[in-house]
């Protein structure tokens, strides 16, 4: 029986490997890292989301209040809401500013005209985010091949 030898690659192919291992574990450690900062960022988001949540409501309250004070300045509270509307859809999920939305409507006997005006809103900030999401996609797809 022969002896077998182990043969060792010459030492260009070996730093080669080196190099290759050294990359994979440096993506792997920054890939973690970054999953960690993600969950760190979005336990400080809840509290900023309750403070805005807790914001909108007391606008809404003084919206409604102004708005059955005097009824000349129905555009104002238009304009107020649905600023309103597009900061909460920006900063939270949907289904707060529906809700806003309804309470609103429900609470203020509003014309056809408002609700209309804050749908449209709605639905100019929902088509902004879809298409910042895709940008956002796009550019970490095109950024991270190299």
């Amino acid at each position: 029986m022969a002896k077998t030898t182990h043969t060792t690659l010459p030492k260009s192919e070996q730093s080669v490997g080196k190099k290759m291992i050294n990359e994979i574990f440096l993506m792997n450690s920054r890939n973690s890292s970054s999953r960690r900062r993600r969950r760190r960022r979005r336990r400080r988001r809840s509290g900023v989301v309750t403070s805005v949540v807790v914001v909108v409501v007391v606008v809404v309250v003084v919206v409604v209040v102004y708005s059955s004070s005097s009824s000349s300045s129905i555009v104002v509270v238009v304009v107020v809401v649905v600023v309103v509307v597009v900061v909460v859809v920006i900063v939270l999920k949907v289904v707060v500013v529906v809700v806003v939305v309804v309470v609103v409507v429900v609470v203020v006997k509003v014309t056809v005209i408002f609700v209309i005006v804050v749908v449209v809103a709605v639905i100019v900030v929902l088509a902004m985010r879809v298409l910042l999401e895709s940008h956002r996609a796009l550019w970490a797809r095109t950024h991270l091949l190299y």
